[in-house]
């Protein structure tokens, strides 16, 4: 593959991350749930909603639309009303702090739209499909089809539909004459309603003690079941029926019914609906019933007044503490992913191509495995996929590809430090273009393209995390098949207008073949280390400026240098999500040795580059 089309599919890459998180809303707060009001109404039905926010030094009522999203944390409510403490609102692709705003959500059931069901009459003794499909003018496919019947004839003094109803519906005629045999907790498993509701069922079955409720049924207002569990002594024969409207008559004497009695256990909110769990009584037939819920809501602004004004004194103004946000976390901690393109111009006077061009690039992607509110061990889980990319010089093309999954396992509730662990595995792929020179003659010299080509996979473990005053840290251990072992880490730490970093970095690699050009050839083992120091200031909020000091070294039984300088760069940060930075480097009077010839050389080198982050 050619340094080229390597760097069009990263280019590429790029901008489809790019146009994904640009227009994609804020998702994953640092603090408390994400709540969206669009189907909440508030006060006089508006498309607004008040909230406090600190300008210059004090609450501020301001309105923002309310079908964005909210950061919040719950401090009261019960089964029907909960009030939560607004801690944020999500405005682009960033959360703005919110102060001292309560947000108030009743939720209360809708009157459910009558249901429009076709006629209906009465089955008598010894009558067939047929003759009642003759007399609604239909098949006698049809008229099985309107009422969900499968058997040869239909039951004496069972109400059946005479047309097709709107809805798919059975009816439900006699009440104690084909119970289910199975447990509720097995019934669950048999009825169409979301995990989450089965779930939280599954548990209240368990532990809450359910109501006795009278379940009514006439034929002027028949009841409409969502769900209703069937006959059989044995799970094999159980049956799950959806909608069903209810036409009781008892089972032995045939007598309409127009109640009977049922347990009732705590209903689940999910979403846009209310769903209600039953239990007959005689029967042991479960069922449930999804009302559509209506969601009205209001906030409160609380604003601390001055004091009023006295005659005796000067009048004090009291301006309200606002509530402390959550602290900012550094610039390097992202949740969701990060993509980085740097593009490096190295010059050093020793060689006849004196100038390199070098473009680095990546995409580290965390797919959320599972996740809920807070810090505490293991609250959020990610899968990390994670692609970085080399051109140097256009000769040389290189990658290394990681596949892991990250777990936060330590951290506090105010989101002041974090730590997290990420296991995983690694791929190591490499293609060098160089020319290989043969005399032919003394005057005659055949110069030949080739390439040679190395990989190498293996395992990694990785620590990471953040601390107060924007720190962030992390450090990577990486084992192979060719490495003994690489140790890398870096802490960062912003304390106020200061700005701090060190990283370190060393690897071991075994001696190893490698093929190519139709040869084996032995690469004795060599190991390389790498330290940066910077200190710098940030003379405004987005701007920071540094100097550095660098110290690489290379050691192997053919080669090694001692590469030594300092440097100064900057990075812009536009918001916390993009990121622009430069870096110039000058290593003077460098020492690199060819041990099998004694060869010593000194030179100066020098290093440009810029770049741009983007994490989301």
């Amino acid at each position: 593959m050619r340094w080229y089309t390597v760097l069009a599919v990263l280019v590429a890459l790029v901008v489809l991350t790019t146009g994904s998180a640009v227009f994609a809303q804020c998702e994953q707060p640092p603090y408390g749930k994400v709540v969206n009001l669009a189907n909440v109404t508030m006060p006089g039905g508006g498309n607004m909603v008040e909230v406090g926010q600190l300008v210059d030094s004090r609450i501020t009522r301001i309105q923002v639309p309310k079908d964005g999203n909210f950061a919040v944390e719950q401090v009261g409510g019960d089964a029907f009303w909960v009030e939560y403490r607004v801690l944020a609102y999500c405005k682009g692709s960033e959360w703005i702090p919110v102060q001292d705003t309560k947000l108030d959500i009743r939720r209360t059931e809708k009157q459910p739209e009558p249901i429009q069901l076709p006629p209906t009459r009465v089955v008598k003794k010894g009558e067939s499909w047929q003759e009642i499909a003759k007399e609604a003018g239909v098949s006698e496919e049809d008229i099985k089809r309107f009422n969900q019947a499968t058997g040869r004839k239909p039951k004496a003094d069972a109400k059946i539909f005479m047309a097709q109803p709107s809805d798919v519906l059975r009816t439900w005629n006699f009440a104690n004459g084909d119970p289910a045999g199975i447990e509720l907790k097995d019934q669950l498993r048999l009825m169409n309603v979301p995990e989450q509701v089965r779930a939280q069922w599954e548990s209240i079955i368990g532990g809450n003690q359910p109501d006795s409720v009278w379940m009514y049924s006439t034929e002027s207002k028949p009841l409409v079941l969502d769900a209703l569990i069937f006959g059989g002594r044995f799970s094999k024969d159980v049956k799950s029926w959806g909608r069903t409207v209810c036409y009781w008559k008892d089972a032995k004497n045939h007598k309409p019914i127009d109640r009977l009695v049922a347990l009732q256990y705590d209903p689940v909110d999910l979403g846009d609906y209310r769903y209600y769990l039953y239990q007959f009584v005689d029967c042991q037939n479960g069922a449930f019933v999804r009302v559509p819920l209506s969601y009205e809501g209001s906030t409160d602004v609380t604003i601390q007044q001055p004091p009023p004004v006295s005659t005796a004194a000067p009048p004090t103004q009291t301006v309200a503490t606002p509530i402390t946000a959550p602290p900012e976390t550094s610039h390097n901690f992202v949740q969701g992913g990060v993509w980085w393109l740097d593009y490096r111009l190295a010059y050093a006077d020793v060689r006849d191509d004196a100038y390199q061009h070098s473009v680095f690039g990546g995409l580290e992607w965390l797919p959320r495995i599972s996740g809920y509110d807070g810090w505490g061990p293991f609250c959020d889980m990610s899968t990390v996929i994670r692609v970085e990319q080399a051109v140097m010089d256009k000769n040389h093309v290189s990658g290394e590809y990681r596949l892991g999954g990250r777990a936060w396992i330590l951290g506090d509730l105010q989101g002041l430090w974090r730590t997290g662990f990420e296991p995983g595995a690694w791929y190591l792929s490499s293609q060098r273009e160089y020319v290989q020179y043969t005399n032919v003659t003394p005057t005659l010299i055949h110069a030949q393209e080739k390439a040679k080509y190395f990989d190498g996979y293996g395992w990694y473990g990785r620590i990471l995390g953040i601390t107060p005053q924007l720190g962030y840290y992390e450090m990577t251990y990486k084992r192979g098949t060719n490495l003994d072992y690489s140790l890398g880490g870096n802490y960062t730490v912003e304390p106020g207008k200061f700005y701090f970093r060190a990283s370190y970095d060393r690897a071991l690699r075994k001696e190893q073949a490698r093929h190519f050009d139709g040869q084996t050839l032995s690469f004795s083992a060599d190991t390389m280390r790498v330290f940066e120091g910077r200190i710098g200031i940030k003379p405004v909020d987005k701007l920071v400026l540094y100097a550095s000091y660098d110290s690489w070294s290379y050691d192997s039984q053919v080669w090694s240098f001692d590469w030594n300088g300092p440097g100064a760069g900057f990075e812009y940060r536009f918001n916390r999500y993009w990121r622009i930075k430069g870096l110039y480097k000058f290593m003077n009077d460098t020492t690199d040795r060819n041990l099998t010839n004694g060869e010593v050389t000194h030179t100066d080198r020098h290093w440009f580059g810029i770049g741009l982050d983007h994490g989301w």
